[in-house]
């Protein structure tokens, strides 16, 4: 938060500049109502007869005019867009705040039973090798559990209930860790994977959330991908941002699916829960990064992730230098 953020709180700017809008419209609704018709009458008094408004005059009217117009205009808009305003994204907070603590709490609480469901699914699958449908229904009933225990950790970590490190982070060493976990994957997919960069990058980060991250943005980039295709990463660093790209040469994405692929649930797999790229996308903002795609139907499809340099961080925040 900036300096000038901080003062306009502390001396509440809007507030302050609607009260003078309200009394400088005052004033000069004062001055047309009581000034201007008092020396006009004193005029006309001792003339006894019509006369031009002096240029002077007819300026000092003009702008009393273009003041209690602007009082008018301004001061409902300054006030309206100020005090309900910073109300408005405190309660925002607030509930974010409550909702993640209530995720949190209740995923815990359907752990708990599920972790006792499970060892007794899984007692049942051990005693029942003579009993081929108790074992097949059983083992059905351990993948349904994997499940439920995937999207628990989804909701985790949308939810915020599990916050993210921040420490210096060299992300070449991340992006090519996940480029060589990946590399086996993308090959049984007859998919070509690429990777381009070799200049260490410092972030502040999670080395854990990265990766998720990235492992998240491949795979997808795999199920669009057909065999012999090739997805790419490339990193890339300037002297204030570094530069992840990730990119591949699958089916490409509608313009629906371009404008809603980061909402929650939405989702154009028919597995899917639609929680993954809004995962990331909370992932990269926690991060203080921003991610961005560009897609077209039968085009490549790129996703570009922008993260601030530890050093750039570090200058206008005092950390440890490194």
């Amino acid at each position: 938060m900036n300096r000038l953020t901080l003062w306009t709180r502390k001396y509440n700017l809007p507030t302050t500049l609607s009260w003078a809008m309200a009394i400088i419209g005052l004033a000069a609704l004062l001055f047309m109502l009581l000034i201007i018709p008092a020396y006009l009458e004193l005029v006309i008094g001792l003339n006894g007869q019509s006369f031009p408004i002096p240029p002077l005059w007819r300026w000092l009217i003009i702008v009393a005019y273009v003041l209690i117009m602007a009082a008018m205009l301004f001061s409902p808009i300054l006030v309206t867009k100020s005090i309900p305003k910073d109300k408005s994204e405190e309660q925002k907070l607030r509930r974010q705040s409550l909702i993640s603590t209530m995720a949190a709490g209740t995923i815990q609480e359907i752990r708990s039973p599920l972790t006792a469901a499970r060892g007794f699914v899984q007692l049942i699958n051990a005693l029942s090798q003579d009993d081929e449908r108790t074992k097949e229904y059983s083992e059905y009933a351990l993948l349904e559990m994997d499940r439920i225990e995937q999207l628990l950790q989804e909701y985790m970590l949308l939810s915020k209930a599990v916050a993210p490190k921040s420490q210096p982070v060299n992300l070449l060493d991340v992006a090519h860790a996940t480029y060589q976990m990946m590399e086996a994957v993308m090959a049984e997919r007859n998919i070509r994977l690429r990777f381009e960069g070799s200049q260490p990058s410092c972030i502040l980060g999670d080395p854990f959330y990265l990766q998720q991250v990235l492992q998240h943005l491949l795979l997808n980039a795999a199920d669009a991908t057909p065999p012999k295709g090739v997805v790419s990463i490339k990193l890339f660093s300037s002297d204030k941002e570094v530069t992840l790209i990730i990119s591949d040469t699958g089916v490409g994405m509608s313009q629906e699916a371009l404008e809603h692929c980061f909402d929650p649930f939405y989702s154009t797999k028919e597995s899917g829960t639609g929680l993954g790229l809004a995962i990331c996308q909370r992932m990269v903002t926690d991060m203080r990064g921003r991610i961005e795609v560009d897609s077209h139907p039968q085009s490549v499809t790129t996703f570009t992730i922008t993260f601030p340099l530890y050093q750039e961080i570090a200058s206008k925040e005092e950390l440890p230098q490194e």
